[in-house]
């Protein structure tokens, strides 16, 4: 028995980390944007974000922005605690009214079940190419998230459930390994994008459809509560 064994164990049970924080803050005029939102995947949860946006060019880079975003779950009984993000934003002018967003942001998280408590981090990236004109974005929504790292601390009732997997004394493991683990945890996400948006404040919308080629859930076990959508709605503010 070796690792590999764990890892599936653990991937079975992980929910879907596929938040989106919100890059529609580089189109107001002021350097401190909040924003609040509401996301589903397909589990309700709640975000808070800010974001510092640097002054305005013309060319292609327009704009350049810092980002931090805290996720909280609602109603889930997936065991989310917590899922913090940090990363960085781009406005990017191709041709006119033609530009896009881009976002590349690390996260932090931690979940729980019955199995035990797990610690993920990884990256993701978006991209909103698009038409971004005087008061309306419209942009299809492209993202990737790879999460490589995860961390296993398993519950008791986990040790007893799989001790029998285990021959005592012999082999490498006699029991189920705490530790950090590396795996192929990837998010695919297509959709699109639509945004009101002011000198101060924006509001905007993303839905779409989501797919981890790496969910033995999916494939193995079949079921109505792990559809492969993904929606957000987020308003925006600058605050100076």
């Amino acid at each position: 028995m070796n690792s590999r064994f764990l890892i599936l164990i653990a991937l079975l049970g992980l929910p879907r980390l596929g938040y989106g924080q919100n890059p529609f803050g580089l189109l107001h005029d002021g350097h401190h944007i909040v924003s609040v939102g509401i996301h589903a995947n397909p589990s309700l949860n709640a975000n808070a974000d800010y974001l510092f946006a640097f002054e305005q060019k013309d060319g292609t880079f327009q704009r350049f922005g810092l980002m931090t975003q805290a996720n909280f779950p609602l109603f889930s009984q997936q065991g989310i605690d917590f899922d913090f993000r940090i990363g960085a934003g781009a406005l990017v002018g191709i041709a006119s009214n033609f530009k896009a967003l881009m976002l590349l942001t690390w996260n932090f998280s931690r979940t729980a079940d019955v199995n035990g408590q797990y610690f993920h981090t990884g990256l993701k990236i978006d991209v909103l190419p698009g038409y971004y004109g005087t008061n309306w974005a419209f942009a299809p929504h492209l993202s990737l998230s790879y999460q490589p790292f995860i961390h296993i601390e398993h519950s008791e009732y986990a040790k007893q459930a799989f001790q029998n997997l285990y021959p005592s004394g012999s082999g490498s493991f006699t029991a189920p390994k705490n530790g950090w683990f590396y795996q192929t945890h990837l998010m695919i996400q297509t959709g699109v994008s639509v945004a009101y948006f002011q000198s101060t404040w924006s509001l905007n919308l993303t839905a779409g459809f989501q797919h981890q080629p790496n969910r033995f859930g999916l494939l193995l076990f079949p079921d109505l509560g792990m559809l492969p959508f993904y929606g957000g709605l987020n308003f925006g503010y600058s605050v100076l």
